[in-house]
């Protein structure tokens, strides 16, 4: 009797797998040992999977780990400098790529600040855990040496990058990628923190995978956003325009936390929940690629999402009743007063500014 069918971009995405190719688990070794013996048909697809894995992971050692993080630092430090004079943000080495930073509103700009090196510095914690948990870096004289590049947006800015593959990202405010140097030399593989928008170059020799801390989307050529910031109501959902994606959470290992989705749907992880499927409305990720807020008989709650996210906010609702209503309307480079003036005549409310929060009574 056959086992399962294994895809390349599958078995690389589950960590036991990364374990046994770099010998870190002895199992995983074991385990996958024994699957691949029983598995001879599929020879090429583990050999390949295998090679993948080694060569975009196995040269970094921890002590090049801290290195890659100090630089980071570093360049943070520097950016500190010159953030009162400074609306592009570029990290050293990324010449090859394209940035468009779109300005929306200079107000509340310490805490914009702030907001802006807490998201890079979460961007250096996750790399760095994220090559620590695959047990990366046993020997110094290990080779290749890898490096990152990383791509942030500043709080309250969105920033286009062209990828070295021809893909295009666009990330919203406050949130940030990092990639491998050799990027599109084997695997393409992006990590991200925050909130951000795919256009994948097409490829079929080489997966597009996007990282977050818990999930994992693999495609070969499409168009989907990825909501990497967790909420109250979900952790990470990633929403699909065009093509298809696989979404896989990388904490476990079962399909039952794997789907792929279709033009129209979302995958939603939520908390102590399998992935979900789901519809979403795609006029409103539309009209955000092309730099609009657009509310199309939206619930009260996701527009303060929208809202929160997009002018680097905190809003309080003080009365729950507010957020049962539905809201229309598109806005074009518009500020959040005006914004907020006509949602809250539209739901007879009130708003009012208390710090860095906006208040709705």
């Amino acid at each position: 009797m056959k086992g399962p069918i294994y895809t390349i971009e599958e078995i690389m995405l589950d960590d036991s797998f990364v374990d046994y190719c770099l010998n870190t688990n002895p199992k995983h070794f074991s385990h996958w040992q024994t699957i691949i013996n029983d598995s001879p048909e599929q020879r090429v697809v583990f050999d390949e999977a295998k090679r993948l894995v080694l060569s975009l992971h196995g040269g970094l050692t921890s002590s090049e780990v801290n290195r890659q993080i100090d630089k980071v630092r570093q360049e943070l430090q520097d950016r500190k400098l010159q953030a009162n004079n400074t609306t592009v943000f570029q990290e050293s080495g990324l010449s090859a790529a394209n940035l468009v930073i779109e300005k929306r509103q200079k107000k509340r700009r310490t805490f914009r600040l702030v907001a802006t090196y807490l998201a890079a510095a979460s961007l250096i914690l996750f790399i760095a855990v994220r090559f620590f948990q695959l047990g990366i870096g046993t020997s110094e004289e290990q080779l290749p040496k890898t490096e990152m590049l990383s791509y942030h947006s500043a709080a309250g800015h969105r920033q286009t990058v062209t990828l070295p593959d021809g893909s295009t990202v666009i990330l919203n405010s406050n949130s940030s990628i990092a990639l491998n140097k050799d990027f599109n030399t084997c695997k393409r593989e992006v990590f991200l923190i925050g909130n951000a928008f795919f256009k994948v170059a097409k490829n079929p020799q080489k997966p597009f995978t996007v990282t977050t801390e818990k999930i994992a989307t693999t495609a070969l050529g499409t168009e989907f956003y990825v909501r990497g910031r967790q909420t109250n109501s979900r952790d990470i959902e990633i929403d699909l325009l065009e093509g298809k994606v696989k979404v896989a959470d990388t904490r476990k290992n079962d399909k039952k936390t794997t789907v792929f989705l279709l033009p129209g749907e979302k995958g939603v992880s939520i908390k102590g929940m399998n992935l979900q499927k789901g519809k979403f409305d795609s006029f409103q990720l539309r009209s955000w690629i092309n730099g609009r807020i657009a509310f199309n008989k939206t619930p009260m709650s996701n527009v303060i999402e929208q809202l929160e996210e997009w002018y680097q906010v905190k809003i309080v609702v003080k009365n729950p009743e507010i957020k049962k209503h539905f809201i229309n309307g598109e806005y074009q480079d518009a500020s959040l007063q005006d914004v907020l003036k006509i949602v809250c005549f539209s739901i007879d409310s009130q708003y009012s500014f208390a710090g860095d929060s906006v208040i709705i009574e």
